[in-house]
């Protein structure tokens, strides 16, 4: 009697997940070979999909950008995980140097700060240290913080049929940056405009403000830098 069928599987030379037929052999329950001379099979070979998987680490990072003042010498940070390994077809597997986790914006790194990423992989390859998510900790160096007061600013795209009014006479500015460029800034140096496009109804609105500052000077502005602003 039948009790099972059987393909040998010679998977010597094969190097990714490959699909193809094979033939089978049918077995009785002492494993011994089944004479299929005056039988009939609806199925003359086997399709099979053999999977090929290949394991890898590879370094977890973040892309940065330069902020409030603080560029890659001001800002020191590091990740709770600096690898994991993968897995997958070894056509998706070898694609991967890295995993890039998120953007790590240095204006937003205000003292010590955490920051939770999760990991994202391609469709297709797995998981294999299944650690899902990621802490940064980073915190700023060298750099000096200072208010600025800024009288002369410039309210700009103000809706048509609207008046825009500012509810105060100046910006305040948290401004961070080197010892010797805060020394060199003068507030005549600092250009603000309150962009208003975002705003079609009227009503008191608090506006984030744009700092342009001049050109090779490391300083940027930090924090929350608004102006209330009404429009009727």
């Amino acid at each position: 009697a039948i009790d099972c069928a059987m393909t040998p599987i010679d998977r010597s030379g094969i190097s990714e997940t490959t699909v193809a037929e094979y033939d089978y052999e049918l077995l009785d329950a002492s494993g011994d070979p089944v004479n299929r001379d005056e039988l009939v099979a609806d199925v003359e070979k086997f399709t099979i999909n053999i999977p090929v998987l290949k394991f890898k680490e590879v370094p977890l990072t973040v892309r940065t950008v330069d902020g409030g003042g603080a560029t890659e010498a001001n800002v020191s940070y590091s990740l709770s995980a600096d690898s994991i390994k993968i897995s997958g077809d070894p056509s998706l597997v070898d694609r991967i140097h890295q995993i890039e986790l998120g953007t790590l914006d240095f204006a937003s790194v205000i003292g010590p700060t955490t920051r939770t990423y999760s990991v994202s992989l391609p469709e297709g390859v797995n998981n294999a240290s299944g650690v899902t998510e990621v802490e940064l900790t980073a915190e700023v160096s060298g750099l000096n913080v200072i208010n600025l007061t800024i009288d002369d600013f410039t309210l700009i795209n103000v809706p048509e049929n609207l008046t825009a009014e500012s509810l105060g006479e100046s910006v305040q500015l948290t401004l961070r940056g080197t010892p010797a460029a805060l020394s060199n800034l003068k507030p005549e140096d600092v250009a603000v405009t309150v962009d208003l496009s975002s705003f079609t109804q009227p009503g008191t609105f608090i506006v984030p403000v744009t700092v342009k500052l001049p050109d090779g000077l490391q300083v940027g502005p930090i924090g929350s830098n608004t102006l209330t602003v009404t429009l009727s």
